[in-house]
């Protein structure tokens, strides 16, 4: 069950960066990330639920490809969940630089565009642990 946990990690994490936003930003954002969390969530155990995961012991149900079927399902929700993240994150630091002035403006728009080029390598390289949690590659 610790997929679901990521998600509403990834919800409280996402509710924390819309402090100090407006109402609509926070509504706009909030229903959107909120809504791809739920969708996650339900997802993950409907799948779970058609591979026998409650029914049959954790070596059974990896035995039966029931990780490789889930992982089949959480794969794209990371990418599409760092993706969205990236984009409030960045909509945070444009923000920032619009409210400053002179040399602080470029200092927030360079510091966003470093921010992001670290945070896509990081999530390709959390994308080969994620893989490797339910895909067996090792013999």
């Amino acid at each position: 069950m610790f997929v679901e946990f990521f998600a509403v990690f990834f919800i409280i994490f996402v509710f924390v960066l819309l402090t100090g936003t407006s109402k609509r930003v926070k509504v706009w954002f909030g229903t959107i990330y909120t809504s791809i969390a739920i969708i996650f969530i339900t997802g993950s155990l409907v799948v779970r639920f058609r591979t026998s995961y409650f029914k049959l012991s954790e070596k059974e149900w990896i035995a039966n490809d029931g990780q490789v079927k889930l992982g089949d399902w959480v794969i794209p929700f990371y990418l599409i969940g760092a993706a969205l993240l990236l984009i409030l994150i960045d909509y945070r630091f444009y923000q920032k630089a619009s409210e400053s002035d002179g040399t602080s403006k470029w200092m927030f728009i360079i510091l966003g565009s470093l921010f992001s080029l670290f945070y896509c390598f990081s999530v390709l390289s959390m994308l080969l642990a994620v893989a490797f949690m339910f895909y067996p590659f090792a013999p």
